[in-house]
């Protein structure tokens, strides 16, 4: 796959061929496609959710101690 359109592109074109052509590999391999883009979701968002919660997603940029801005 071409990394700069979205997944969810390909596999909404592939039940689209599905539906043109009738033929029931590209309707197979769509909802492998749906299975495995659900997969990706949970584990993106199991990952979002565990930095979160332990802190290593949102942290502050440290700061002088002298004049309160940003240490470059």
């Amino acid at each position: 796959m071409r990394p700069d359109l979205p997944a969810g592109v390909y596999t909404a074109s592939t039940f689209g061929l599905a539906a043109l052509t009738h033929l029931a590999f590209f309707s197979t391999l769509g909802q492998v496609m749906v299975a495995l883009l659900a997969a990706l979701w949970v584990l993106v968002a199991g990952r979002t959710l565990h930095g979160a919660w332990h802190g290593h997603l949102f942290q502050s940029q440290p700061l002088s101690s002298e004049t309160g801005q940003p240490l470059h």
